[in-house]
């Protein structure tokens, strides 16, 4: 169940499409100059970016693949076919294929000669976050504060909110000039969430009541109901003398209400995490942090 939790946190919460409205007005991406000689992948390439305004990431993927193979392993345009595909893939946000084949292509040797090298390095860093690979998000994020420092703030705290580092994320707002309402968020959070250890030991006492704890009546009645009805069973069957049935009853509720004690733990992490994708969506979505809103091209 945490593993699940986990997995739905990483890529539920930043599924956000990056040709939302409100988004910072952006220059379309294009290739350097080519020439007739070029024809062939460059219509490939041109069909992939016309796919990729349309959505259709597969169908782009496929033509930027199919430029790549046409194109010559030496032309400068190589590194730009391949960073058409790691966008396509961000914006689709399938941040595992956008990493994994920018680490196994020529743009991994990319610098500011490309073009879109801010881009590209804003999107690394936000993919790097999401997936959990924070050493490596560090080293992007040094990258950026190098050639604009504001991008920088803003991917930190984009960062320093999926780490779940609320002293940083305090820091960086403050930085930013955005802490008031930020810290309010964080507060906010805080407060509301629960202790896994309450509700554990509250089920442990009285089977149900965690739930209650977490505001799950219905959990908490149907615990307390199917508890009290196999205990009550239990005892009346050894009193009718159905010993086998009774020990039978009686180990079926021992799993039971061991399994609501878990079940009690298990539900207070969801309870928190979804009060977490809640309390991230409100920074990360923010105009002035959103790193979809730092990208200076797209299709």
């Amino acid at each position: 169940m945490r593993l699940w939790v986990a997995a739905a946190l990483v890529w539920f919460l930043p599924c956000f499409s990056l040709f939302s409205e409100g988004l910072r007005e952006s220059t379309p991406y294009q290739l350097t100059e080519v020439t007739k000689q070029d024809q062939d992948w460059v219509r490939e390439y041109n069909l992939g970016a016309a796919f990729a305004s349309q959505k259709d990431c597969n169908s782009a993927v496929t033509c930027f693949k199919r430029a790549l193979i046409l194109c010559p392993k030496d032309s400068v345009h190589v590194k730009e076919i391949e960073y058409a595909i790691v966008l396509t893939y961000y914006l689709e946000q399938q941040y595992l294929q956008a990493i994994q084949f920018f680490e196994t292509h020529s743009l991994l040797y990319a610098d500011t000669q490309l073009a879109a090298y801010h881009d590209l390095m804003i999107i690394l860093h936000h993919s790097y976050e999401i997936l959990k690979k924070t050493k490596k998000a560090d080293i992007i994020l040094k990258h950026i504060s190098e050639f604009s420092p504001k991008d920088a703030l803003g991917s930190q705290l984009t960062g320093a909110v999926l780490r779940k580092d609320f002293a940083a994320v305090e820091t960086v707002s403050e930085q930013m000039g955005q802490s008031k309402w930020i810290m309010k968020l964080t507060r906010s959070l805080l407060s509301k969430q629960k202790s896994k250890s309450v509700a554990r030991w509250m089920n442990v006492i009285v089977p149900g009541s965690g739930y209650f704890y977490l505001g799950q009546k219905k959990a908490a009645l149907t615990a307390f109901a199917l508890n009290a009805l196999l205990i009550w069973g239990s005892v009346q069957l050894f009193l009718s003398h159905y010993y086998t049935l009774g020990a039978l009853t009686a180990i079926f509720e021992i799993g039971w209400y061991a399994g609501g004690i878990v079940g009690a733990k298990e539900a207070t992490l969801i309870y928190n995490e979804t009060l977490f994708a809640n309390y991230a969506e409100k920074i990360i979505f923010h105009d002035e942090i959103a790193p979809q809103n730092k990208l200076k091209y797209e299709f």
